[in-house]
């Protein structure tokens, strides 16, 4: 029996599976893409492991040598966009980290909605604007982030009057709900600010409720990427590819 063989196979080739681990056999890589028209051959004792969209969710999948047929026939994978396709080969090629260089929830001192928010070092203004979803009528979360045990954080809302709103986070009490006098509107650009004198800026959109719930669905991740919620989209999916 020979090593991973993949045959072309006639016809349009749609893009739907992703390798996250060829499991040691030869001729694939992490990040290949397969088409549902590929014939696949797993030989005896290797295993092969592949990110694809089946009933609507995404989900990761092992296939257990010895098997042989066509991706559509072992996977019954669904049509997946070429963006959500094309990140999700950046993600797994780069262990995690778009091509673009975003982290994620990698580094930063605070968190909002579980995403890491990049702050200025030595105070000033934010090196980028991360844009966060939120669901409607719904309070965003404010995380103290690894390397701190305490500090205070002050939100506002540069469109509205007055010095925002400051709360307190510790090791003991590390989440606190975004103020409720600083409010949410969609697509408004708030700023926080660090008891450092660290200064990050946050843009929040509107999703609809119940939408963060579950973002194994393609759909909500497409909502997320059209609203330009990009770090939430990488974690979802990097969450989905690490699950075995």
């Amino acid at each position: 029996m020979s090593a991973l063989a993949l045959i072309v196979s006639a016809g349009p080739a749609l893009a739907n599976v992703v390798v996250v681990d060829p499991g040691g056999v030869s001729g694939i890589k992490r990040g290949d893409v397969l088409d549902d028209k590929k014939k696949i051959e797993v030989p005896l004792g290797r295993r092969l492991t592949v990110t694809l969209q089946q009933n609507g969710k995404i989900v990761t999948k092992e296939i257990l040598g010895r098997r042989a047929g066509l991706v559509s026939e072992l996977l019954t994978p669904e049509s997946l966009p070429t963006r959500i396709v094309s990140l999700l080969r950046d993600l797994i090629r780069n262990g995690g980290t778009s091509q673009d260089g975003l982290a994620g929830t990698r580094g930063f001192n605070l968190y909002v909605q579980q995403v890491g928010v990049a702050t200025a070092l030595g105070g000033g203004a934010a090196k980028t604007v991360q844009t966060i979803c939120v669901e409607e009528g719904q309070l965003p979360l404010i995380t103290l982030g690894a390397g701190l045990d305490k500090t205070t954080v002050r939100v506002q809302n540069p469109g509205q009057a007055g010095p925002g709103t400051t709360i307190e986070l510790t090791k003991a009490n590390a989440r606190a709900a975004w103020p409720s006098a600083v409010g949410v509107k969609d697509n408004v650009t708030y700023r926080l600010i660090e008891a450092t004198g660290q200064t990050a800026e946050v843009r929040l959109r509107s999703v609809p409720s119940g939408m963060l719930s579950d973002l194994t669905s393609s759909r909500a991740l497409v909502t997320l990427q059209d609203r330009g919620c990009s770090a939430q989209v990488e974690n979802a999916l990097w969450q989905t590819v690490q699950q075995r």
